[in-house]
């Protein structure tokens, strides 16, 4: 992905994100990973972590907590070996300290239901594949919109 920072920036209104917010990345995708973590620092996100799996997001989150700097939003793939996102979202919501962090989920799968059921266990949001770097944006500062971050 060649990204030009100045049209990318341009395009999706920079001078209205918030940069200062703490993203953590999940996907068993490497490359997936790679790419989102790249995109989201060309658009300005400089507090970035990536798990490629649950455990490791779970670390990252405890990690974080007990420093207190919480993550502001989790971007999550559904399918993943192990455990899935959505199994993972369900633990962040029962969990004390993290049940209040923004979860938006990233899926290829479009089944409404599946949608549906995301929203009903607390998704914030979901977005889907692939990605791209405006969409992306768009639904991250609606996200912060709506929940005020």
């Amino acid at each position: 992905m060649n990204l030009d920072h100045k049209k990318l920036r341009a395009s999706v209104g920079m001078s209205f994100m918030n940069h200062d917010i703490r993203l953590l990345l999940v996907d068993d995708a490497v490359v997936t990973l790679a790419v989102l973590a790249k995109t989201l620092s060309h658009l300005g996100y400089k507090n970035l972590r990536a798990c490629n799996n649950v455990h490791g997001a779970m670390e990252e989150l405890d990690m974080a907590f007990k420093k207190g700097q919480p993550f502001d939003i989790i971007l999550c793939d559904w399918h993943m070996p192990q455990v899935n996102g959505l199994d993972f979202l369900k633990t962040i919501r029962s969990h004390p300290s993290h049940s209040k962090v923004l979860f938006m989920m990233i899926t290829a799968d479009t089944d409404i239901d599946n949608i549906v059921t995301a929203v009903k266990e607390g998704a914030d949001g979901y977005i889907f594949k692939p990605v791209t770097a405006e969409h992306l944006s768009n639904k991250i500062q609606k996200l912060l919109v709506d929940k005020r971050v």
